[in-house]
């Protein structure tokens, strides 16, 4: 048993790489990150996020991870390396307007890593045997990055806000931040605005330099749709303005405008309508002051578009109601105008000949309800005299 401890204690003295390996601070996921001393899962994501913009050149570089200290990196400093951050060979960025290339050479021995650049193209460089504890190095090799913002959805003549995000470098140059918006509008700066007047799917992309003159783009879309908005109801004693989104995707009214007769409310930010759905807005909140009688309340965008109008509720009845009194009061006029006719012994009638016998004949001139139709002397044709009914008198003069 002795000498299998003495075997072990002499294969790990002699053989220290196969005890362990180092774990690649570039490269490793975060349950290997978890696995060093006081590197927990949140550090571990700090690690990978800070090194997806700008790779760990030495191992004393982790000490630029929030969170993680001198104390911390004794701990782990004997555990981890870079590995090979040439990735093999040359890395760089080009673009248009810049053909410089940066290559990078890495040298690992034992735990300690040594760096050294070079730019123009060149090979590796020489060790350096500057005084600074920094790497020597022409400019950082990593590529700039930025982003234009993910996937939007927006209504026409309705703004939309834009934000470059950009990575932790610093010498970007913020009024080199280009948009084009896909609809021939060109704005520049970090934060922009922009509306756009038809409806469409659009290719928004941002350009940007830093003062380094190194290039970065990106690009995303945005899908503009009609409002597929109205007004529905209008109601002063309840106190609400009720506004219907018709369509079948949510709007963001941002911008837009009620307007009344004496006052005016602009929506804020990110009030979003769902699609197929209504929304009932206090007057209180927005402030709206509603005539009791005719006023009328206006939907409209942001640019002064008008999409919708409605009545106040309460005056809807008063108006009919005038209407109706005015119709009836000329139908009354009417009627009265056909019983002054009647009453002065005014007849109007409709000849249907009819045959009838002698007899019946006699009678009906008895009763004075007809008269004979003299076309021969044997004739025995008459005309009924058919009163007009009261509604058709009144059918005929109105219409």
């Amino acid at each position: 048993m002795k000498k299998i401890i003495c075997l072990i204690f002499f294969v790990l003295n002699c053989f220290p790489v196969f005890a362990f390996a180092l774990v690649n601070i570039n490269t490793a996921s975060s349950e290997e990150l978890d696995t060093l001393p006081e590197i927990g899962p949140a550090t571990a994501t700090k690690i990978i996020t800070y090194r997806t913009t700008t790779p760990f050149l030495v191992i004393e570089d982790i000490m630029k991870v929030s969170g993680i200290k001198e104390a911390t990196f004794a701990k782990i400093k004997d555990l981890i390396t870079v590995g090979d951050v040439s990735g093999g060979g040359t890395s760089g960025s080009t673009d248009d307007n810049d053909d410089t290339t940066s290559t990078s050479t890495a040298t690992t021995t034992s735990n300690t890593t040594t760096t050294s650049y070079s730019s123009g193209g060149g090979g590796g460089g020489a060790l350096s045997t500057h005084s600074d504890p920094e790497s020597l190095t022409d400019y950082d090799p990593a590529n700039p990055k930025i982003g234009a913002g993910r996937t939007r959805l927006a209504i026409v003549k309705t703004p939309v806000n834009f934000f470059a995000s950009n990575d932790s470098r610093s010498d970007w140059n913020e009024s080199s931040f280009i948009w084009t918006f896909g609809d021939g509008a060109v704005a520049s700066g970090k934060k922009v605005s922009h509306a756009y007047e038809f409806s469409g799917n659009y290719n928004v992309v941002l350009n940007a330099k830093t003062n380094n003159n190194l290039s970065a783009v990106s690009r995303t879309t945005i899908n503009v749709v009609e409002p597929e908005l109205k007004i529905s109801e209008v109601n002063p004693k309840l106190g609400f303005v009720e506004i219907e989104n018709f369509g079948n995707s949510e709007k963001n009214i941002n911008g837009w405008i009620l307007k009344t007769a004496s006052s005016t409310y602009i929506f804020p930010t990110d009030t979003i309508i769902s699609k197929q759905s209504k929304i009932k807005f206090s007057t209180k909140n927005l402030g709206l002051v509603l005539a009791p009688v005719g006023d009328r309340v206006s939907l409209l965008s942001g640019d002064g578009t008008e999409f919708g109008r409605l009545a106040v509720a309460g005056n809807i009845n008063n108006i009919k109601i005038k209407e109706l009194k005015q119709k009836l009061n000329l139908l009354k006029q009417k009627l009265s105008e056909i019983n002054n006719e009647e009453a002065d012994g005014g007849v109007v009638a409709i000849a249907e000949p009819v045959i009838l016998s002698e007899e019946k004949r006699e009678k009906i001139v008895e009763q004075n309800l007809v008269s004979p139709k003299q076309t021969d002397a044997t004739s025995t044709d008459i005309v009924i005299n058919k009163p007009k009914g009261w509604l058709s008198n009144v059918v005929e003069r109105i219409f």
